[in-house]
């Protein structure tokens, strides 16, 4: 499941809670090594283009920080070599 149809389980469900996740991809479905992790709340009221403009602000703050882990990654492999 993936895009609005995550976000409008989440409300038909009642979750308080929901989030973003960037992880390695590999041969199985959402099983790969967690890199970043944001959890978004879910208010009362919530529509699903407010949970969706909350989990994108999110979305940069994973990649932001996925980002700065590759930076450091690749800055020490420089120095190794």
């Amino acid at each position: 499941m993936y895009g609005d149809r995550v976000h409008e389980e989440v409300i038909k469900n009642g979750e308080t809670e929901t989030g973003v996740t960037i992880h390695i991809v590999d041969g199985g479905y959402d099983s790969g090594i967690v890199i970043s992790q944001e959890k978004v709340a879910v208010l009362e009221g919530d529509s699903v283009e407010d949970l969706r403009r909350r989990c994108r602000r999110s979305s940069i703050v994973c990649g932001s920080k996925c980002y700065e882990i590759s930076a450091k990654l690749r800055k020490r492999i420089y120095e190794f070599t």
